[in-house]
């Protein structure tokens, strides 16, 4: 016993500069995590930053104009390249009882773009709900076709709410390096309000012509005629004069309206307003986030 506690005493001083090491070495471990854990928290920063600086700077006027108006013409989409989540507020004639809110999501892989929106016209106590899903495809690098569904409910206090269906089917052509054309038919088999009542949907049909000038500059014609219902028709410029700012102008025959838009990073921020010429003024407020799958 005594020849165990002596040859265990000889070997203490050993066995605490052991340990002493082993916490040096834990130490200088601990403080090389850190290190690494900065350093990729700083080059996934960074890299970040380059990617949304990148998609901006290489997205032309052409693809920034498709971002704009993908809800209006959802062929737009497997064109672009790139996934678009999109909140818009509009409020129509400066009465807050005719507020616009929407959320749209179109994820693109590819040549496959995957389409959802939803979105409220009105007020609580009255107004259209409407919710589509769809699909967009794109044949090479000129032409793409999209197609949704839609959900429509209309409520009103005191009355029956009242569920609809319908679709939409829209193409896009790239003519030329400069010219494009778009179509866009809703509603084109001619399905009722509450699937069997007496009310048509009407019928919309519209069309758009975009040329690009440049980089910097694009000019468009719209076209829209709703059955039964009226015509409308306008005229419209998109100019970038630098990187991050992007001004757009339309006339039309119902309406005059400007804007501003902000692309920054992965953001797209924007901001319109459209005086109708018989009743007053619509702004609309739009945030989209562009990002790639």
């Amino acid at each position: 016993m005594k020849r165990h506690f002596t040859r265990r005493m000889a070997y203490m001083p050993t066995y605490s500069k052991l340990e002493s090491c082993r916490s040096t070495q834990r130490k200088l471990f601990n403080y090389k995590l850190k290190l690494y854990i900065l350093y990729y928290c700083a080059f996934l920063s960074l890299s970040s930053s380059e990617s949304g600086a990148t998609l901006h700077a290489q997205s032309g006027i052409s693809r920034l104009f498709k971002a704009m108006y993908w809800d209006e013409i959802p062929a737009y989409t497997s064109m672009m390249e790139s996934s678009v989540l999109d909140f818009q507020f509009r409020n129509d004639f400066c009465t807050p009882e005719l507020m616009y809110k929407g959320i749209a999501l179109s994820l693109t892989h590819g040549y496959n773009s995957f389409l959802a929106t939803i979105s409220h016209d009105g007020y609580t106590q009255f107004g259209e709900l409407q919710a589509t899903t769809g699909y967009a495809r794109r044949f090479g690098r000129r032409f793409s076709i999209a197609m949704r569904g839609i959900y429509l409910l209309r409520h009103a206090e005191h009355y029956v709410s009242q569920h609809s269906i319908t679709i939409d089917v829209s193409c896009y052509c790239q003519i030329t390096p400069h010219w494009g054309i778009a179509v866009e038919l809703y509603n084109p088999i001619r399905l009722r309000r509450g699937v069997t009542g007496p009310e048509i949907i009407p019928m919309e049909f519209a069309l758009q012509l975009n040329y690009q000038w440049n980089e910097k500059l694009l000019m468009h014609f719209r076209a829209r005629k709703w059955l039964p219902g009226s015509f409308d028709a306008s005229i419209g410029l998109l100019c970038r004069p630098i990187s991050h700012l992007l001004l757009a102008g339309e006339c039309g025959l119902h309406k005059l309206g400007i804007g501003i838009h902000v692309p920054w990073r992965h953001l797209i921020i924007g901001i319109n307003t459209a005086w109708y010429y018989r009743i007053s003024f619509s702004n609309t407020a739009r945030l989209q986030y562009l990002f790639n799958l």
